[in-house]
Formats: C-alpha cells, sequence, structure tokens
C-alpha cells in the first residue's frame, strides 16, 4: 500500500469512519455526509482521486458504508444522494 486516507467520523469508543488504502498515490480527497434520520449513526461517503500514471487522467472512486438498519429507508436516500 502507498497511499491511505482515513476520514474519522464518529468517537465511539475509538476512531470511527471511512478509509481507503491504494497502491497508486492519492492526490485529492472529499468526505460529504449522507443523509440518515436523527436517531441513526451519521454515515458519510468518502471519495479519492488516485494518480493513475503520466498522461493519464486520474481516477475517482467513493467508499462508503450505508445504514445497516432494518427500515431500507436510509440506505435508498443514501444510495439516490451518491447516484
Amino acid at each position: 500500500c502507498e497511499s491511505f486516507y482515513i476520514r474519522q467520523d464518529l468517537e465511539y469508543g475509538g476512531s470511527y469512519g471511512v478509509g481507503v488504502l491504494s497502491r497508486l498515490p492519492i492526490i485529492a480527497s472529499t468526505n460529504r455526509p449522507l443523509p440518515g434520520t436523527p436517531d441513526r449513526e451519521r454515515r458519510t461517503a468518502l471519495t479519492v482521486q488516485v494518480a493513475m500514471g503520466r498522461g493519464q487522467p486520474p481516477l475517482a472512486f467513493t467508499s462508503t458504508h450505508f445504514d445497516q438498519g432494518f427500515d431500507p429507508s436510509n440506505r435508498i436516500a443514501q444510495a439516490g444522494f451518491l447516484n
């Protein structure tokens, strides 16, 4: 692993959030809060750009962990936000 980026979202008995490991250099990152209800844990979407090599455009991808509650409405809203 050459690059990593970890975004801490909550203090929950330690650091808690989403992360990305990459063998390619991470050149940019953004972390966006996902929609959800106040009674559920806050979720975020971490988007990184990695350098693909000389003369090639960077590649962007997103890592997240959707709400895992029984009611699918939060997951549907979170997926719709990213789409």
